[in-house]
């Protein structure tokens, strides 16, 4: 497992190099963060300390870099994403950090498949110091997803992004 974990290291430092040096300070460049794949207790094996400590270690790397945000992306779990912004704010305080939750239907506004609301998401994630908030991939269409910007504007007044899928697939 230690061998695995640095050769994840090595590829992470590789890949940070190269995009460090093709921004040269022109491009923004983005320390990309995805969820961990674990459901956390009590439906999955995913333990929030043992997720923390592992997004804290991946976040001072990334951090060695010349980054303008950690952007984490495609969480669909409200308490990963606090843990995950947590490590990053932990890790690095002074790199901002955009949040991104992906979402399953239009209800309250947009859920996640673990219901979080739109709202819900936008609110603790001005609270616990995000720099920005939105939405990306899912099951929704672009025009879905303006519903879940809109309520996510009622509910804080953090910078908001969209990164949709193209639209769903369609079957002929």
């Amino acid at each position: 497992q230690g061998e695995d974990k640095q050769k994840t290291e090595d590829a992470l430092a590789a890949a940070l190099e190269i995009a460090a040096r093709v921004c040269d300070g022109k491009l923004f460049l983005l320390g990309d963060i995805g969820p961990s794949g674990e459901m956390l207790a009590p439906l999955g094996k995913g333990d929030p300390a043992q997720l923390h400590e592992a997004f804290c270690r991946q976040a001072e790397l990334m951090a060695a870099y010349p980054l303008d945000a950690f952007f984490i992306e495609t969480v669909f779990d409200l308490k990963e994403a606090q843990i995950m912004l947590q490590a990053c704010l932990d890790a690095a305080p002074r790199i901002p950090v955009l949040l991104s939750l992906t979402f399953s239907s239009l209800k309250k506004g947009g859920c996640t498949m673990m219901g979080n609301s739109a709202a819900q998401i936008a609110t603790a994630a001005a609270e616990q110091g995000a720099a920005a908030v939105g939405a990306n991939c899912g099951d929704l269409t672009p025009a879905e997803y303006a519903q879940v910007i809109a309520a996510m504007r009622g509910a804080c007044d953090l910078p908001l992004l969209v990164q949709p899928n193209a639209g769903k697939p369609r079957r002929q």
